[in-house]
Order: structure tokens, then C-alpha cells, then sequence
């Protein structure tokens, strides 16, 4: 779904449709917030040289009109890292699911699993590996960046 800056589009699940007999479907209220599904955000390859089995949803970000923070979801398949980086920014992760590892600027692994929380300084050299048999989903927050 595309959700147009300043309106709010809720579905409501059948769910929502029981507990209200007036439900018509979708409604359109003025608000900033916004609402979407991920899965109706297109899940792009990590454009990042050295990256393997990695991509990227922009859950909210640039095309929403975020005005200080983007969010995205990270999935690392099986086997797969993203590519030991730098950037200027700092960024927050939590896991959804998957297991794997953050790795230090000193090249150490730090087991990562559903539930942790990490915290990466701006300039600070990482890398997320995944090292179970499951994909490694994770949701990574971080200031918008002009």
C-alpha cells in the first residue's frame, strides 16, 4: 500500500469487522501517522558491495516522508552477512527471529538472537552474520540522513 503523506489508511481485519456491523472497508482520516503491512513494502537485494543473501525493506523511510527517523527490515538468508561497513549514523536493531551474530569493530562475533537489542555507534566498524538454519529478520533504525 502507498499511503499518501498526512492521511492514514486502516484496513480493518475481518476480525475488526465482527466487532463493528457498521464496517465498510478501508477508511481515510486526516492524521500524520501512518500504517502499512511489511509485506506490502517491496523487499529489495542489499545494494552494498559485499553483502551475500541480504535484503532490505524501507518500512518507513525516504517515499513515506519520514521526518527524523527511518525504519528497515534486514533479512539475512542462512550463511548470508551483510558486508563489514562504516557509516556516519548510528543505528538500533532488534531481532524479530533467526540467529546470528554481530561482529565487532575488533572482529569479535556477538551471538544475536530473537528478543536482543543492539546498539551501533556512528562510525563504528560491523557486521551482521547469520549462523542458524533460519533467515535472520531483524529491524534497524536509523536517523534520516540528507
Amino acid at each position: 500500500m502507498i499511503s499518501t503523506p498526512g492521511a492514514l489508511w486502516r484496513y480493518r481485519t475481518d476480525l475488526a469487522a465482527n466487532a463493528d456491523p457498521g464496517f465498510r472497508g478501508i477508511e481515510q482520516k486526516e492524521y500524520a501517522m501512518k500504517v502499512k503491512r511489511y509485506t506490502e513494502v517491496t523487499n529489495e537485494d542489499a545494494d552494498m558491495e559485499g553483502a551475500s543473501g541480504t535484503t532490505i525493506r524501507w518500512l518507513l523511510g525516504p517515499a513515506d516522508a519520514m521526518p527524523n527517523f527511518h525504519m528497515r527490515m534486514i533479512e539475512v538468508e542462512p550463511g548470508g552477512h551483510t558486508p563489514r561497513h562504516t557509516h556516519h549514523y548510528e543505528h538500533e536493531v532488534y531481532v524479530l527471529e533467526g540467529r546470528g551474530e554481530l561482529i565487532d569493530p575488533e572482529g569479535e562475533p556477538i551471538a544475536i538472537g530473537p528478543g536482543s537489542v543492539s546498539y551501533v555507534a556512528p562510525d563504528e566498524l560491523h557486521q551482521f552474520r547469520n549462523t542458524g538454519e533460519a533467515t535472520l529478520r531483524f529491524l534497524c533504525l536509523v536517523p534520516k540522513v540528507e
